[in-house]
């Protein structure tokens, strides 16, 4: 179920280092894992970090798609996508 753009934003706003809110996106926006994170380098408080699925499962593989300092872009971004919490 798509996850509500408030529901986001407030297990964002509880966010700590080390820790990452997880989504997965839809075959459609690419069938990958979107990580929320804790910016720990460069620029912006957030990162929205992606991550692929073989079989359904999390690659491991991950790569930074965007930082920000803005949780409603976040949220706003994983609802657009169709994200569903995992």
């Amino acid at each position: 179920m798509r996850a509500e753009r408030k529901d986001i934003e407030t297990a964002i706003a509880k966010l700590t280092d080390g820790k990452d809110l997880v989504y997965k996106l839809p075959e459609t926006f690419g069938g990958e894992f979107a990580h929320i994170v804790l910016n720990q380098e460069g620029k912006g408080k957030y990162a929205i970090v992606l991550e692929n699925q073989v079989d359904g499962k999390p690659a491991g593989k991950k790569s930074v798609f965007i930082t920000t300092d803005s949780a409603v872009f976040c949220a706003k971004w994983v609802n657009n996508m169709w994200g569903e919490a995992v």
